[in-house]
């Protein structure tokens, strides 16, 4: 159980590091648009617990997707990553 802990927190990161890139946003900047929302950053960056689907909802609501949008974004660009590695 603890294995899979430690893997949704290092997809949840990805993620992160995803949106960062994709919206062209830093830490700092993506911090300043969730401020309203939940402390998810503050979280992920104390490892005091695991991030959960509400810091991704919080997180695709301060970037004003849906979160269908949201993941649908990650998934079309780690799709266009496998398909480039592969060629």
């Amino acid at each position: 159980m603890h294995k899979k802990n430690i893997t949704e927190k290092d997809w949840t990161i990805k993620l992160l590091e995803e949106v960062m890139r994709q919206t062209g946003m830093d830490e700092a900047e993506l911090c300043c648009k969730a401020r309203q929302s939940s402390d998810w950053l503050t979280r992920l960056k104390s490892r005091e617990e695991e991030a959960t689907l509400q810091d991704c909802f919080a997180l695709a609501s301060a970037l004003g997707l849906s979160l269908h949008e949201f993941f649908i974004r990650f998934d079309e660009d780690e799709r266009n990553k496998t398909s480039q590695t592969t060629k």
